[in-house]
C-alpha cells in the first residue's frame, strides 16, 4: 500500500496473490476493492464489477464495505503492511499452509485470488489449518509464521460475489474463526470436534462460560456498514436494519455451527455464517485481542 507500508514496523503484512488471471490491471482492480482501503462505501455495477469513485459514466447498483471496512480490520489499518504480487501458486490451493508458502515476511497471510476457469481447478473458497490463535490460553506472539493463509474464487466479470468472502476467510486464516453454516446447510457432517473458541460451544455450560457477558449485544460495525451504504444510496430499510441488529446479537443459538444436538452458537448470523457484514461481538472481541499483539510501530 504505496505511503502505508513500513518494512521494518511491527506490522502483519498481508499478501494478495494471483491465480489464473491474464490480466494483471484487472488483479490489481479486485485486491483494491477487497481491500476497500478508505472504509467508506466500495460501489459495484450492475454486473458486479468495482466502480471507482471519481467515475462518471458507470451505473452503480450496489455499495457494500470490503475488508477494511469492516471492524476490527477497519479501526486497526496501521496493524497491517498490504502488499500484491504478481508470483502465483503452481495450482490454486498450494499456498493454504503457511510453510508451503514464499516467506516474503513476517507475520504474513497469503490471500490467492483464483480466477474461476473453465477446466474447474478453483472450486470454493477456503482457508488452509495452521492458524496459532485458537485458544484463549495461548494468547501470546509466536516466533514462526502464526497465521494460515486463504484462496479465494473470483467469478470472472462478477468480483462482487467475493466480496466479503475475503473477510470471512480471513476470520480463518487470521483468528481460527469456525465457520457458522455448516449445521445450517448440510446438518450434522459428523465432525465431533463441534467445539471451537470463541463462538461455537459444545454444549449451554460452555456457551455460558464463553460469552455470557455480552448476551443481547450486536456488533456495532452494523449500524457503520448501514449508515455507509445507506449514504451511497443503497442502505437497508429500518425494519431491515431491525432485524439485522436482533440477527446479530449475541444469544444461545442452537444447534452450534455444525447441527450437533445440544451444541450452541453465539449469533443466529455473522460473517463467517453467511457473510453477514459483521463478525458479531464474540468474533470481533476475540480478533481484537490477537491483533492488538502487534503495535504497528
Amino acid at each position: 500500500m504505496a505511503g502505508h507500508n513500513r518494512v521494518s514496523a511491527d506490522r502483519i503484512n498481508l499478501v494478495f496473490a494471483p491465480w489464473g488471471w491474464d490480466d494483471t490491471g484487472l488483479f490489481e482492480e479486485a485486491a483494491t476493492a477487497y481491500l476497500n482501503w478508505s472504509g467508506t462505501a466500495q460501489l459495484w455495477d450492475e454486473v458486479g464489477m468495482p466502480v471507482a469513485p471519481d467515475s462518471t459514466s458507470a451505473t452503480v447498483s450496489f455499495a457494500d464495505l470490503g475488508v477494511f471496512g469492516m471492524e476490527p480490520f477497519r479501526s486497526r489499518r496501521d496493524l497491517f503492511n498490504v502488499w500484491t504480487t504478481r508470483l502465483s501458486p503452481p495450482a490454486p490451493y498450494d499456498w493454504l499452509e503457511s510453510q508451503t508458502t514464499p516467506n516474503w515476511a513476517p507475520d504474513q497471510v497469503v490471500v490467492v485470488l483464483a480466477l474461476r476457469d473453465g477446466a474447474g481447478e478453483v472450486k470454493s473458497s477456503v482457508a488452509g489449518d495452521g492458524s496459532m490463535f485458537d485458544d484463549p490460553a495461548r494468547l501470546e506472539r509466536f516466533t514462526d509464521q502464526p497465521f494460515a493463509n486463504a484462496v479465494v474464487a473470483v467469478e470472472p466479470g462478477s468480483f462482487v460475489l467475493a466480496n466479503r468472502v475475503v473477510a470471512h476467510e480471513l476470520g480463518h486464516a487470521l483468528f481460527s474463526l469456525a465457520d457458522e453454516y455448516v449445521g445450517r446447510e448440510t446438518g450434522f457432517d459428523g465432525d465431533a470436534r463441534n467445539a471451537f473458541w470463541p463462538s461455537c460451544a459444545d454444549d449451554q455450560q460452555r456457551a455460558e462460560a464463553w460469552w455470557s457477558s455480552s448476551i443481547g449485544e450486536y456488533d456495532d460495525q452494523l449500524d457503520y456498514w448501514a449508515e455507509e451504504v445507506t449514504s451511497a444510496g443503497f442502505g437497508p430499510t429500518r425494519a431491515e436494519l431491525v432485524r439485522m441488529r436482533d440477527e446479530n446479537r449475541t444469544a444461545y443459538v442452537a444447534e452450534g455451527c455444525f447441527g450437533v444436538p445440544g451444541s450452541v452458537r453465539s449469533t443466529a448470523d455473522s460473517i463467517m455464517g453467511f457473510n453477514f457484514p459483521a463478525f458479531g461481538v464474540t468474533n470481533r472481541r476475540w480478533a481484537e485481542q490477537v491483533l492488538d499483539l502487534w503495535t504497528g510501530e
